[in-house]
C-alpha cells in the first residue's frame, strides 16, 4: 500500500476497521417463527387499545414485545455506515517504521494518520500510515488533545496513554 496516498490509506483503514478492528455489534432480534406464531395465537386477539399500550411499551423500552423466547441474539461485524472518519492527518515520525518501532531507517517519514469511530461499540481505531497502531475503547482528553494537535504517539505508548482508567 502506498502511505501517501490518502484515499488508499483510508478506504484501507475503513476496510480494517469494518472487519477487523472492532469487535462485532451484538444486538437483540426477533426470532421471526416464533414471534409469527404469538401474534397468531396472542396478539391479533387482544383489542386496539392493548396493542397500542404494546407497542408503546416497545418503543419506550427497546424491549421487543412478546415473550422472551421470541426473541433471540444476532451478532455482525460492523459496515461503513457503523463507522465515522473521525480525523485524518499527516504526521511526521523520525524513522520509516512510523511509529511502530523495530527496524526502520533513519530517515525523516511522513504518513497518513486516520482515526475511526464506531458508532455501534464505541471507541477508535488508530492507524499510522494505513497500518493499526492501536484501538481505544474509552478515549481521555490527551487523546482529544493529541488529535487537534495532530501528533498521536507510537504504537507501542497509545493504549497506556490513551486509554481511561475509571
Amino acid at each position: 500500500m502506498n502511505a501517501t496516498n490518502p484515499i488508499e490509506t483510508l478506504a484501507s483503514c475503513m476496510a480494517h476497521a469494518a472487519y477487523e478492528a472492532f469487535p462485532e455489534y451484538k444486538y437483540r432480534d426477533r426470532n421471526w417463527d416464533k414471534y409469527r406464531k404469538w401474534q397468531d395465537e396472542v396478539y391479533n386477539k387482544l383489542s386496539q387499545d392493548e396493542k397500542k399500550k404494546l407497542y408503546a411499551e416497545e418503543r419506550r423500552t427497546g424491549v421487543h414485545m412478546g415473550p422472551p423466547d421470541t426473541t433471540v441474539e444476532k451478532s455482525r461485524k460492523h459496515t461503513f455506515y457503523d463507522l465515522t472518519v473521525y480525523s485524518m492527518f499527516s504526521q511526521t515520525w523520525g524513522s520509516t517504521a512510523l511509529g511502530f518501532g523495530g527496524a526502520g531507517g533513519q530517515a525523516i517519514s511522513s504518513a497518513y494518520v486516520c482515526v475511526i469511530e464506531s458508532n455501534l461499540v464505541g471507541g477508535y481505531a488508530v492507524y499510522f500510515g494505513g497500518r493499526l497502531a492501536y484501538v481505544i475503547d474509552r478515549p481521555n482528553e490527551l487523546f482529544i488533545e493529541h488529535i487537534a494537535r495532530q501528533r498521536m504517539v507510537d504504537a507501542k505508548l497509545g493504549k497506556a496513554t490513551y486509554e481511561r482508567t475509571n
